[in-house]
């Protein structure tokens, strides 16, 4: 397997970046290839919302052309797993993710066909949150939108890595390090 991970996090040496780090190497130790789109070095533009996307059934399609998605999503479409790798903003993801992930609508077609089209149909689909505070009323909120994201791509759920109390990398300790681990052999199983 080829997987592309997508580090969300504005800060590419952040707690995010520590935990994606482990994932990354336990999946290329298990022999599979790795690819990092780290979105700080991505311009992306948010959807503009025209469907123009809608009446092209076999690419993306989407009418955006002047930033760096396209090019993602050459990079995501012919991957599995994809995992997306994202601190804890505000209850959800941050802007610059968040703006990628929008975009992600293209990939979808119900607009003109009997029945919808997905360009990610069936491919495995991951989430790992970083968070400095607690789980409960905090990065749990985030689960349940990405959840529908899933389902609305017509992807699987690969699974969920969530770290609550991150202060700094450097405090992160082997019992994460174990989890990311064991996590990368979960999305690939």
């Amino acid at each position: 397997m080829n997987a592309v991970t997508i580090l969300g996090s504005p800060r590419k040496d952040g707690n995010t970046a520590r935990v994606l780090g482990w994932v990354e190497d336990e999946l290329r130790t298990g022999g599979h290839g790795v690819e990092r789109i780290t979105i700080a070095d991505h311009r992306i533009e948010g959807c503009r919302g025209c469907y123009t996307c809608q009446g092209v059934e076999d690419d993306p399609g989407c009418a955006e052309t002047d930033d760096d998605a396209g090019m993602l999503f050459k990079k995501l479409l012919p991957s599995e797993p994809i995992l997306i790798a994202t601190p804890l903003f505000v209850w959800g993801y941050p802007g610059q993710l968040k703006l990628f992930l929008d975009r992600w609508f293209c990939l979808v077609k119900f607009h003109g066909f009997s029945e919808p089209i997905s360009l990610a149909r069936g491919k495995r689909i991951g989430l790992l949150v970083t968070a400095a505070g607690e789980r409960r009323g905090n990065v749990d909120l985030l689960l349940p939108p990405f959840r529908e994201m899933v389902n609305f791509l017509m992807a699987r759920n690969a699974g969920e890595l969530v770290i609550p109390r991150c202060t700094t990398p450097d405090a992160l300790g082997k019992d994460v390090e174990t989890r990311a681990r064991e996590f990368a052999r979960e999305l690939v199983g």
